[in-house]
């Protein structure tokens, strides 16, 4: 319970952004089930609902609400910095997170789901990931995130982009470079950036807003630089 209370703030979630939710969650639905109808008519020449049919609306259904949220921020993107009390971003970050915590969260923190297939979920949720590049840590607000090619996101490990403190709401970016490597268990929040070939310690806390050079060691609770990556002869 304490890792969903980590996306939602002391604000309540409008009313509006619920029902508009709802509208779309219904959708998702409706396309899935008339979906796997026409396909077991098509297939069968009459509806035949059994056990493929229950997993082959349950993967349609995951594809259109992957479809619906995608272009809910497409046209109403979830921006960088504050989000201002019953503002318009205020809006766009409640549905979102009604998207995330309703319908993403489970099998983004699920270990049924296939290290590689849970990184295509991450992609498709919005990060931006280079080649051989697969977190097995915790990722938060993918839109938000952004990993170089061949690094090393350690298990159990967490990306935090967004600030939650009382009232206060904000995201800021993450990112990180090429063949950086983070040691499981490890916290980066928000605003943080790590050069190329970076190295943070098992188990530390990389405070909001730091930047780490590249080649550079940190590692602690605050996170401090410690050290320097030896290169390589």
């Amino acid at each position: 319970m304490a890792t969903i209370d980590i996306m939602l703030s002391m604000r309540k979630i409008s009313t509006r952004a619920i029902l508009f939710f709802i509208s779309l969650y219904l959708c998702a639905v409706l396309t899935a089930s008339t979906g796997i109808y026409f396909l077991s008519v098509y297939f069968f020449g009459q509806v035949i609902w059994n056990v493929f049919s229950l997993l082959g609306f349950l993967l349609l259904f995951f594809l259109m609400a992957l479809v619906f949220y995608r272009a809910f921020l497409f046209f109403r993107p979830l921006t960088p910095g504050e989000i201002a009390p019953d503002s318009a971003l205020q809006f766009t970050y409640d549905v979102y997170v009604l998207f995330y915590l309703m319908i993403f969260f489970f099998p983004l923190k699920s270990f049924f789901l296939p290290l590689p297939l849970r990184t295509l979920l991450v992609k498709a949720l919005g990060a931006r990931l280079g080649a051989n590049t697969y977190p097995s840590g915790f990722v938060f607000d993918p839109p938000f995130v952004t990993i170089g090619k061949n690094a090393i996101i350690g298990f159990h490990s967490v990306l935090v982009p967004h600030v939650l403190e009382g009232n206060r709401l904000a995201h800021y970016p993450i990112s990180i470079g090429d063949d950086v490597t983070i040691g499981g268990g490890s916290y980066i929040l928000a605003n943080t950036q790590i050069g190329d070939r970076a190295i943070v310690a098992a188990n530390s806390v990389v405070p909001k807003g730091s930047r780490i050079g590249p080649g550079e060691i940190w590692g602690g609770t605050p996170a401090k630089k410690i050290g320097d990556v030896t290169p390589q002869t």
